[in-house]
């Protein structure tokens, strides 16, 4: 079964359209890297960009968040945590219900 001309057209406009779309978008998005001083935004587009399809991506840590990391651990092992009960109950506490 055959399309329709006007139906065949306004895929074809469609098309277009979103490629266009893409080309402004992507133009916008080279001028603001090209402006862009922060080298931490520009390393994760870089890796964004990099394993775009990529079905298992990796992540980079910063040293916060490592530290933040290291820091839980260290509780955890001294058993310095909260039951799922007793952060429930904390929780409530706090939005008043």
């Amino acid at each position: 079964m055959a399309e329709k001309p006007c139906l065949r057209v306004s895929i074809r406009k469609m098309e277009l359209i979103k490629t266009e779309m893409i080309i402004s978008t992507r133009k916008k998005l080279i001028d603001a890297i090209r402006k862009s001083d922060n080298e931490e935004l520009l390393e994760e587009l870089f890796q964004y960009v990099s394993h775009e399809n990529d079905l298992h991506p990796s992540y980079r840590l910063s040293q916060d968040q490592k530290t933040a990391i290291d820091m839980a651990r260290e509780q955890y092992e001294k058993g310095d945590f909260l039951s799922d009960e007793d952060a429930d109950k904390d929780i409530e506490s706090w939005i008043g219900e």
